[in-house]
């Protein structure tokens, strides 16, 4: 199950396919601004959010709760893998250097990999992961 804040302060590429219900449990948040006595000039902020009642609705019905995470990770699986956003990201990039003024000069840029179709994004990725080092983590509990 998700819960989700309506009004976020970010929008991703995928906020258009997420329906509240359908894909997460939506609950709000509102913030004000209260002014502490008697020296006005000292300014606290004051959250209130629905987010309890939301919870325990969500864990009332378990059946729908279930059935609202297995959509959120359907869509998941679906549209935001790593072909979905690879996809993605050439389609926007795309959209973008036709909306640009001017021709970026690749020959100024010698670490630049003209990229004209998706498949050749897909090979320039791989290859870069496979050059990235691997990190390795150590465990201090030892």
């Amino acid at each position: 199950m998700s819960l989700d804040s309506h009004g976020a302060q970010a929008i991703e590429f995928y906020y258009h396919l997420l329906k509240p219900f359908e894909h997460y449990v939506p609950f709000g948040i509102k913030t004000e601004e209260v002014w502490t006595e008697p020296r006005r000039h000292r300014r606290k902020v004051r959250v209130t959010t629905n987010i309890t009642a939301a919870l325990k609705a969500a864990f009332a019905d378990d059946s729908g709760s279930k059935a609202i995470a297995e959509r959120a990770s359907a869509l998941m699986h679906t549209h935001l893998c790593a072909d979905a956003r690879r996809c993605y990201m050439h389609r926007l990039l795309m959209r973008y250097g036709r909306a640009m003024a001017y021709r970026p000069d690749l020959s100024r840029r010698p670490r630049a990999v003209k990229i004209e179709d998706r498949i050749q994004l897909e090979r320039v990725d791989k290859r870069r992961r496979s050059k990235a080092p691997k990190k390795q983590f150590k465990s201090n509990l030892n």
